[in-house]
């Protein structure tokens, strides 16, 4: 009879067990507030954060995660209805770094912003977009063929950029001579359609907005990846290292290497 008491109590203590660890890992699962419009969807979190190591997958989850989002562009700012990682049934780290993307555009063409912001400490933190710098785009053509050509410094850029009288930055219409002085191999491509030829972090993409008094503010960036559905095109600031979230529209050329 104690034998068989034993044998009960073993069987019960191990239906417990096994109902409180069913528990603990539900209670670690991701979950979604209830009246979420994308409680159904698939939970969105990417694998990789460090640019150098996103995937595919990673960038189709960043698309997806952005088509989530109410957002449109003005002026050359995105706009965008403010929600949280729950209602988007996104990852917070995720979130975080989709919305300070969209600011990309903003720290670059809002004068204002630019002012208010360009005496802050710049401190980057991999996959931390917290207190970043508003971006100059002075050095951006510098920044960029120094990062894809090993045998140009940032400093002979500049050196050559200042030699020319372009000391406020590359004029846009002076751009091709820029690029081509350092990167001689590469295609000047017109249309948003050779973005299909651009690899990722080997290409560059310049964008600009018109300003009030006919002038042409521009910026020049590596490009990562771009999607037509959205409109918009997502860059890595050579500067920075910022991912940076760029409409379509205002694209005005893409230099890439044929393969």
């Amino acid at each position: 009879m104690k034998r068989k008491f034993n044998k009960l109590h073993l069987i019960i203590t191990t239906i417990v067990i096994a109902l409180l660890l069913t528990i603990a890992f539900t209670s670690c699962e991701k979950e979604t507030t209830p009246d979420s419009k994308y409680a159904d969807y698939e939970y969105l979190d990417l694998e990789f954060y460090n640019k150098k190591r996103m995937t595919d997958k990673d960038y189709e989850k960043i698309f997806e995660a952005i088509s989530r989002f109410e957002a449109k562009n003005i002026n050359g700012m995105f706009k965008f209805k403010e929600t949280t990682p729950e209602e988007l049934n996104i990852s917070p780290k995720l979130h975080k770094h989709i919305v300070f993307s969209f600011s990309y555009q903003t720290r670059i063409f809002n004068t204002k912003f630019h002012e208010k912001n360009s005496k802050k400490i710049l401190r980057l933190k991999d996959g931390d977009p917290e207190d970043q710098q508003t971006i100059d785009s002075t050095y951006c053509a510098a920044y960029c063929v120094s990062a894809l050509d090993f045998w140009t410094g940032l400093s002979k850029a500049k050196k050559y950029q200042n030699s020319q009288g372009w000391s406020n930055g590359v004029p846009p219409d002076k751009m091709d001579e820029f690029i081509k002085h350092f990167l001689p191999n590469f295609k000047v491509g017109l249309n948003v359609s050779d973005l299909r030829e651009a690899k990722r972090r080997k290409s560059i993409i310049t964008f600009g907005i018109e300003q009030k008094d006919g002038t042409m503010k521009g910026h020049a960036a590596l490009f990562l990846e771009y999607n037509d559905d959205l409109g918009i095109a997502i860059v890595e600031d050579a500067q920075t290292g910022d991912s940076g979230v760029v409409d379509l529209n205002l694209i005005m050329k893409i230099y890439y290497k044929e393969e």
